[in-house]
């Protein structure tokens, strides 16, 4: 079985990324970071089978779980990780692309447009935790 990759560690919210996402989860740590925040950063390195491991250590110094990936959620990595947590008191967001017709274009571009930069990440992260507060 692959085993995911510690890039960041730190405490309360953990970034889980995949593939590409997983730069763009180092600068969303960076403006997290500008919060205040300690996030920890897993590179997943592995979608099936998914590192449950990882997943069980996250719960120890962790409350929320955000999941990036440049798939859609329905069927990806980010639904895999929801569902692995159901039970649990753990809180996840998953950040993916929606499930329906991409247009093509430029990455940078695409990723802008659906909210997968950094800045649209880091946007949905901070309200998702205000939401929770509330």
């Amino acid at each position: 079985m692959g085993q995911a990759e510690w890039i960041c560690s730190g405490q309360e919210t953990a970034l889980l990324a995949v593939g590409s996402m997983v730069e763009t989860a180092m600068w969303v740590r960076e403006k997290l970071k500008a919060q205040d925040q300690k996030v920890t950063v897993i590179n997943m390195r592995f979608v099936k089978p998914i590192d449950v491991n990882v997943l069980e250590q996250l719960k120890e110094k962790h409350s929320r779980v955000v999941t990036l990936e440049e798939g859609v959620f329905n069927g990806g990595f980010g639904e895999a990780v929801s569902a692995w947590y159901e039970e649990t008191p753990m809180k996840v967001m998953n950040i993916a692309l929606p499930d329906q017709f991409i247009e093509h274009g430029s990455v940078r571009k695409l990723k802008e447009k659906y909210g997968l930069d950094p800045e649209g990440i880091t946007k949905k992260i901070l309200s998702w935790q205000q939401d929770r507060k509330a």
